[in-house]
Protein backbone atom coordinates (compact mmCIF):
# COMPACT_ATOMS: atom_id res chain seq x y z
CA UNK A 1 0.00 0.00 0.00
CA UNK A 2 2.86 2.34 0.81
CA UNK A 3 4.77 1.80 -2.84
CA UNK A 4 1.34 2.29 -3.89
CA UNK A 5 0.66 5.86 -2.61
CA UNK A 6 4.05 6.61 -3.61
CA UNK A 7 3.59 5.87 -7.03
CA UNK A 8 0.42 8.03 -7.18
CA UNK A 9 1.83 11.12 -5.88
CA UNK A 10 5.20 10.93 -8.00
CA UNK A 11 2.47 10.60 -10.62
CA UNK A 12 0.84 13.73 -9.77
CA UNK A 13 3.62 15.54 -9.02
CA UNK A 14 5.49 14.49 -12.63
CA UNK A 15 2.11 15.71 -14.25
CA UNK A 16 1.75 19.14 -12.47
CA UNK A 17 5.31 20.45 -13.43
CA UNK A 18 4.08 21.11 -17.06
CA UNK A 19 0.72 23.33 -14.94
CA UNK A 20 3.07 25.00 -12.64
CA UNK A 21 5.54 25.75 -15.70
CA UNK A 22 2.85 27.59 -17.93
CA UNK A 23 1.76 30.11 -15.58
CA UNK A 24 3.43 33.34 -14.49
CA UNK A 25 4.97 31.95 -11.22
CA UNK A 26 6.68 29.57 -13.59
CA UNK A 27 8.46 31.64 -16.15
CA UNK A 28 10.47 34.63 -15.43
CA UNK A 29 12.05 36.91 -17.98
CA UNK A 30 15.80 38.06 -17.34
CA UNK A 31 16.17 41.07 -20.36
CA UNK A 32 14.91 39.43 -23.34
CA UNK A 33 10.93 40.02 -23.86
CA UNK A 34 8.55 40.72 -21.72
CA UNK A 35 10.58 42.71 -19.28
CA UNK A 36 9.89 46.15 -17.80
CA UNK A 37 12.17 47.89 -16.86
CA UNK A 38 12.53 51.41 -14.42
CA UNK A 39 14.76 53.94 -14.89
CA UNK A 40 14.68 57.26 -11.92
CA UNK A 41 16.17 60.86 -12.18
CA UNK A 42 15.01 63.66 -10.64
CA UNK A 43 15.84 67.59 -12.03
CA UNK A 44 13.95 70.48 -10.93
CA UNK A 45 12.25 69.40 -8.56
CA UNK A 46 10.42 67.17 -10.86
CA UNK A 47 11.25 63.12 -10.37
CA UNK A 48 10.51 61.05 -13.42
CA UNK A 49 10.59 57.16 -13.72
CA UNK A 50 10.70 56.00 -16.89
CA UNK A 51 9.26 51.97 -17.42
CA UNK A 52 9.95 50.09 -20.61
CA UNK A 53 7.85 46.96 -21.42
CA UNK A 54 9.07 45.30 -24.30
CA UNK A 55 6.40 42.70 -24.74
CA UNK A 56 4.28 45.59 -24.88
CA UNK A 57 5.87 48.18 -27.05
CA UNK A 58 5.08 50.89 -24.41
CA UNK A 59 7.09 53.50 -22.70
CA UNK A 60 5.89 55.35 -20.06
CA UNK A 61 6.85 58.04 -18.27
CA UNK A 62 5.56 58.74 -14.08
CA UNK A 63 6.55 62.33 -13.37
CA UNK A 64 5.57 63.44 -9.42
CA UNK A 65 6.81 66.37 -7.19
CA UNK A 66 10.14 65.62 -5.97
CA UNK A 67 9.35 67.10 -2.59
CA UNK A 68 5.59 65.99 -2.06
CA UNK A 69 5.39 62.87 -4.25
CA UNK A 70 2.26 63.92 -5.68
CA UNK A 71 1.60 62.93 -9.36
CA UNK A 72 2.48 65.46 -12.46
CA UNK A 73 -1.02 64.91 -14.19
CA UNK A 74 -0.22 67.96 -16.97
CA UNK A 75 2.44 69.16 -18.93
CA UNK A 76 4.19 68.45 -22.26
CA UNK A 77 6.59 65.56 -22.71
CA UNK A 78 8.26 65.17 -25.57
CA UNK A 79 11.16 62.15 -26.19
CA UNK A 80 13.63 61.47 -29.01
CA UNK A 81 14.80 58.07 -28.74
CA UNK A 82 18.14 56.83 -30.57
CA UNK A 83 17.81 53.44 -31.44
CA UNK A 84 20.19 50.57 -31.74
CA UNK A 85 20.36 50.84 -35.73
CA UNK A 86 21.21 54.03 -34.91
CA UNK A 87 18.42 56.03 -36.06
CA UNK A 88 16.26 58.54 -34.34
CA UNK A 89 12.72 59.00 -33.40
CA UNK A 90 10.54 61.51 -32.08
CA UNK A 91 7.75 61.22 -29.82
CA UNK A 92 4.79 62.93 -27.75
CA UNK A 93 4.19 61.24 -24.48
CA UNK A 94 0.87 61.42 -24.07
CA UNK A 95 -0.50 61.77 -20.55
CA UNK A 96 -3.24 59.15 -19.29
CA UNK A 97 -4.45 57.69 -15.99
CA UNK A 98 -4.55 54.11 -15.87
CA UNK A 99 -6.12 53.11 -13.06
CA UNK A 100 -4.55 54.84 -9.58
CA UNK A 101 -1.75 55.90 -11.94
CA UNK A 102 -1.16 58.48 -14.15
CA UNK A 103 1.45 58.24 -16.86
CA UNK A 104 2.68 59.56 -20.15
CA UNK A 105 2.99 57.46 -22.54
CA UNK A 106 3.60 55.86 -26.23
CA UNK A 107 4.34 52.59 -28.22
CA UNK A 108 7.76 52.38 -29.56
CA UNK A 109 8.80 49.56 -31.78
CA UNK A 110 11.15 47.30 -29.01
CA UNK A 111 12.01 44.47 -31.37
CA UNK A 112 15.67 45.71 -32.22
CA UNK A 113 18.44 44.32 -29.63
CA UNK A 114 21.07 46.49 -28.15
CA UNK A 115 20.54 50.05 -26.44
CA UNK A 116 17.92 52.61 -26.78
CA UNK A 117 18.85 56.24 -25.51
CA UNK A 118 16.16 58.42 -24.59
CA UNK A 119 16.67 62.01 -23.86
CA UNK A 120 13.10 63.57 -22.58
CA UNK A 121 12.21 66.86 -22.42
CA UNK A 122 9.26 67.61 -20.00
CA UNK A 123 7.27 71.03 -19.44
CA UNK A 124 5.03 70.98 -16.04
CA UNK A 125 4.17 72.69 -13.25
CA UNK A 126 6.02 75.90 -14.83
CA UNK A 127 9.60 74.03 -15.49
CA UNK A 128 11.30 72.98 -18.14
CA UNK A 129 13.29 69.84 -17.38
CA UNK A 130 15.45 67.34 -19.13
CA UNK A 131 15.78 63.10 -18.33
CA UNK A 132 18.17 61.27 -20.28
CA UNK A 133 17.58 57.64 -19.44
CA UNK A 134 19.07 54.10 -21.49
CA UNK A 135 18.04 50.86 -21.93
CA UNK A 136 19.44 47.71 -23.50
CA UNK A 137 17.47 44.97 -25.04
CA UNK A 138 19.23 41.45 -25.06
Amino acid sequence: MKKLMQAVFLTLFLTAIPVFAATEHGRHDHGDTGQVVAATSTESGIKATLKVNRSNSMVDLYLADAGTGASVTSGKVFAKIKLPNGKTVEKELMGMKMGQEYSFMNSLDLSLKGKYVFDISVTAEGKNSRFDFMYTAK
